[in-house]
């Protein structure tokens, strides 16, 4: 089983890399919070919020193990026997490194000036992103502050995508990233 970890700032494109990576080369999608903690919050009831997915995942990581929802993506990849899986939103080194020891893992950071990701975040209009700059770089530092991998993903990823341009732009590097890699 090969995965790719995305890991990056909030707006800088994960999910739309991860998108190019299905759509392109036909690996299979696994968004932490879509496919593991939304399902596990909504059968307590626990609203869905950004900050409530936070504050649960945080909860779950004290009780079971910091990379809970690394080896729960792996179980989930397994269930449906998927062998390319992308996975959006790495933010723990724990997590790092539950995937490196079950699977053939490539950590891949992508990185967006801070003024472009604010204003993606406000085209997507997502209920669980914020509208206003300070909010946005409150919300920054909070998650800074909780996911420990943001401190050193420059220095442990395995390859880096900038995407301060276009979608067309983050489709060429894909390419390089897959040729890189030998992952067609």
């Amino acid at each position: 089983m090969i995965i790719v970890g995305l890991c990056g700032r909030i707006g800088a494109g994960k999910d739309t890399f991860a998108d190019i990576l299905v759509e392109k080369y036909g690996f299979k999608k696994v968004i932490m919070s879509e496919h593991l903690i939304n399902p596990e919050m909504e059968k307590l009831s626990i609203p869905i919020t950004r900050e409530n997915q936070q504050n649960f995942s945080k909860e779950q990581k004290i009780k079971y193990g910091q990379d809970i929802w690394a080896k729960k993506s792996i179980e989930y990849a397994k269930q449906h026997n998927w062998n390319k899986i992308v996975i959006s939103g790495i933010r723990t080194l724990a997590e790092v490194e539950a995937f490196k020891k079950e699977t053939q893992f490539i950590l891949v950071e992508i990185y967006t000036d801070e003024d472009i990701r604010f204003k993606r975040l406000k085209e997507r209009g997502s209920v669980k992103d914020v509208m206003d700059i300070e909010a946005f770089k409150e919300q920054e530092k909070r998650e800074q502050g909780m996911f420990d991998l943001f401190k050193k993903m420059d220095s442990i990823s395995d390859f880096k995508i900038p995407n301060n341009s276009t979608k067309e732009a983050l489709l060429q590097e894909a390419y390089k990233f897959i040729k890189h890699f030998n992952l067609n």
